[in-house]
């Protein structure tokens, strides 16, 4: 009886679904991978690397007298769907912006990008106003670069770029996407009249019509000016004011410096990064890094999915982050950091840290306040120059905890394990096991605060330092 040979198209499907589930299911787990918008770019590839495989099948049987047909029904059928799937996907990706954001495409897949020609034009516009004027700037798929101007006048320099088949065409359009500075109940308010229509809403819908029109906005403001600034498609630089402000960005990076008062960003899709801020930050993001430098406030960050690097923080910070770095130094108040499935390391806090993360390395040196840490799969390593005069507490699963001390502390201990050893160079410790447990206890030197370590499935090491 002879066997039919296996089609190596069937290998490949297979192959093929075993690595969309695999990558599917790495997303799920929190991992940033950009599955959809590789897919409405690249699905072509399935349709070459299929057809390459047929070839093979064809001439390695083409011999061969029990030879199955190159395509079965069920292939045919498949090889159907899957045209009609990838161009649907692709097609509607380029209808709305707000469909990518959903599968996740990058801000400059465009439809408009591969037919048409560009034409650049640009404006100019001034207007008085007061020295602390609020200032609603709203912009779509373009640039905002705000700057202090020498006296209490907004002026706008508008660079846009019309999409169409001709000059003539891109002219009308032109006339038809203008911005202008505008009064409003106290407020000033910069916008084209092509997105004043979508002001104030909370879900905004612009279709590809819009992907047309690209507009930068370079923007003189008086210095004590407050903003309200929203943006979508483009990146976002704030510099050298005085006073609140207020930046919502989308799908583009935000960069504000030097500004004497508290700053708020609100953002998806692009990387923050504040510097030399005199009061509070405030940080909503996803899917991108988000640096803080030279704070003079409070911190509040919380973001999934990109980083998070803070230093030189002169009050309390606090972090809540998944599945990335969290990085924070020289912090003047108290720290609280929650994370998941991602890494922190914490250097040199004045008071207070309350740490919980999970599944990757938790390191904290230097911290002066009361000490709360806990981790799951993932190491605990706590470094003091110093002796410690605070209480410290932590608890681990799955977990190896270092201690690391100066010589002359004074502290008493208690640390227990289960499936795991202690071990401490501090000779006054007295450890004890019981079957699968195993305990210090002990007081060194005189007074000092209470170390309370508690882990499970992981070892202990109480080091001395220097």
């Amino acid at each position: 009886m002879s066997r039919r040979t296996p089609s190596a198209g069937t290998i490949f499907w297979g192959i093929t679904l075993v690595a969309i589930g695999g990558l599917l299911l790495a997303r799920n787990l929190g991992y940033p991978i950009p599955i959809w918008g590789a897919l409405a770019r690249y699905w072509p590839v399935l349709i070459i690397a299929w057809g390459s495989l047929k070839l093979v099948d064809y001439y390695r049987t083409r011999n061969d007298p029990n030879r199955r047909p190159v395509f079965s029904g069920g292939e045919v059928a498949m090889l159907i769907f899957v045209l009609f799937a990838g161009s649907a996907i692709t097609a509607a990706a380029n209808i709305s912006p707000e469909f990518g954001r959903f599968f996740d495409f990058s801000s400059d897949f465009d439809f408009w990008d591969i037919t048409g020609s560009t034409y650049t034009y640009t404006e100019h516009h001034e207007l008085a106003s007061s020295a602390g004027a609020t200032i609603k700037i709203f912009n779509l798929y373009g640039s905002v670069d705000v700057k202090p101007s020498d006296g209490n006048q907004i002026a706008l320099d508008v660079e846009k770029s019309v999409r169409a088949a001709t000059k003539q065409d891109a002219d009308d359009r032109s006339k038809d996407f203008t911005f202008s500075i505008k009064e409003d109940a106290g407020a000033y308010r910069i916008a084209s009249n092509r997105d004043e229509e979508v002001l104030g809403r909370t879900q905004i819908h612009i279709g590809n019509e819009r992907q047309r029109y690209k507009s930068s906005l370079t923007i003189r403001v008086p210095k004590k000016a407050l903003l309200e600034l929203t943006n979508k498609y483009g990146t976002v630089t704030v510099t050298g004011l005085e006073g609140n402000q207020s930046v919502d960005n989308k799908f583009g990076s935000t960069s504000i410096r030097d500004i004497t008062g508290a700053v708020t960003v609100s953002t998806g899709y692009g990387s923050v990064v504040l510097e030399n801020i005199s009061s509070d930050a405030n940080v909503t993001n996803g899917y991108a890094s988000t640096t803080l430098r030279n704070i003079g406030g409070k911190v509040n960050v919380e973001n999934k999915y990109g980083s998070v690097d803070i230093q030189d923080v002169k009050r309390d910070a606090s972090i809540q982050n998944r599945y990335s770095v969290i990085n924070a130094q020289r912090i003047g108040g108290n720290l609280t950091a929650q994370g998941r499935n991602n890494s922190v390391d914490v250097d040199d806090v004045s008071g207070s840290v309350d740490v919980d993360t999970s599944y990757k390395n938790l390191n904290v040196r230097n911290a002066r306040g009361a000490t709360k840490l806990s981790n799951r799969h993932g190491g605990i390593d706590f470094e003091l120059e110093q002796p410690p005069r605070n209480d410290i507490r932590i608890n681990a699963q799955y977990s190896d905890v270092t201690i690391e001390m100066p010589a002359g502390s004074a502290f008493t201990i208690d640390a227990h394990t289960r499936y795991g050893d202690i071990d401490s160079e501090f000779d006054s410790m007295s450890s004890n096991s019981s079957g699968r447990e195993r305990s210090l206890r002990g007081q060194q030197g005189t007074g000092g605060p209470h170390i309370t370590v508690e882990t499970q499935h992981g070892n202990i090491r109480i080091e001395k330092r220097g």
